[in-house]
């Protein structure tokens, strides 16, 4: 009875599948960098709701903060949220009196980061 009941033991574990778990993904924005020699960098904002709208994205934020970078030309918004759906981004540039630019032009990436549903009906037959 103790080795059947091993036997069964070793089989269900075998064949109860791994979970798969959505890995963060990131992206890695990139730009052609401002030329004022008073530019104090940029702001980044993003969205995956209003991509298709006419209106401004909201500020990325980190850690309750705004996103800001320098004189760069290059972002990675890391830990993208687990989902299946589009991601949107613009940038602006602003000066160091705080002058923002316009909104660049709006980017946008298809994620699918979210696994597909676990299989149902799993048996198992001792014969």
């Amino acid at each position: 009875m103790k080795k059947l009941l091993l036997i069964v033991s070793v089989l269900v574990m075998c064949l109860i599948p791994m979970v798969s778990h959505a890995q963060a993904a990131s992206g890695v924005l990139t730009w052609t960098q401002n030329v004022e020699t008073d530019l104090a960098g940029y702001k980044i904002y993003r969205s995956n709701q209003s991509c298709t709208a006419s209106g401004p994205l909201a500020p990325l934020v980190v850690g309750g903060i705004a996103v800001q970078v320098g004189k760069v030309g290059t972002y990675t918004d890391a830990n993208l949220p687990a989902m299946d759906g589009t991601m949107c981004w613009e940038i602006t540039a602003f000066d160091l009196s705080g002058n923002e630019s316009l909104r660049s032009n709006r980017v946008s990436k298809v994620l699918n980061t979210l696994p597909p549903v676990p299989p149902v009906g799993l048996n198992v037959a001792i014969q």
